[in-house]
């Protein structure tokens, strides 16, 4: 794809008509793709890797699932790229390029929308190659919650230190791997409405 000049979109939509599982590795080739959302239609387990190796110009990834069982991962993802979760109620992975690791001030940003419930959390995660591993090397995380409801966010493994909220409505964070073990700063003082509720390490 040759996306040109100007705000160009590509909405990926999953469907299945006669099983309701999927799992699939996609690798996508385009140039000056500025917006990709990919949408989850199927009511079963889902486990959809959208591999952006060969992709040039991203600058918006959305996913869109509404099925608790689903799992969309961006894989190679430039850094400084915007994630958002919209009505997401199973889980969101990203793979950034490079390696974090040296450092200790990478920051990535996140906007979600009436995500999760509050028997079960959304999960929001970073991987390693695509795969299952954990990336624990980004440390600074700027969130923005929006849409019509409170969202429940579960950044599992996540190795922050700390957290910059803004938006307008309510949400709940919890990591259920290590209960942010490392979290330093919350600071909600962006936000205008809503507020935070947050399950974390007491070293107590």
């Amino acid at each position: 794809i040759a996306a040109g000049a100007g705000d160009d979109t590509l909405d990926i939509r999953l469907v299945r008509e006669f099983t309701n599982n999927l799992s699939e590795t996609t690798t996508l080739t385009a140039t000056d793709l500025e917006n990709i959302v990919v949408t989850n239609q199927i009511p079963g387990t889902t486990n959809f890797l959208l591999d952006l190796q060969s992709t040039t110009g991203e600058q918006v990834l959305t996913a869109v699932n509404g099925n608790a069982n689903g799992k969309t991962v961006f894989g190679n993802v430039d850094t400084g790229t915007l994630i958002r979760m919209v009505d997401v109620k199973g889980t969101v992975g990203v793979d950034f390029k490079g390696d974090q690791a040296a450092a200790s001030d990478d920051a990535f940003t996140l906007e979600i929308e009436n995500v999760g419930t509050v028997d079960q959390p959304a999960t929001f995660t970073l991987t390693q190659d695509g795969t299952e591993g954990q990336e624990e090397g980004f440390e600074i995380l700027s969130l923005a919650v929006g849409g019509s409801e409170g969202s429940y966010l579960n950044l599992e493994g996540l190795a922050l230190t700390d957290i910059t909220l803004s938006g307008t409505q309510h949400v709940f964070l919890t990591d259920s791997q290590d209960l942010f073990e490392e979290l330093n700063t919350l600071d909600a003082g962006g936000m205008t409405g809503g507020g935070v509720t947050i399950n974390a390490f007491n070293p107590d």
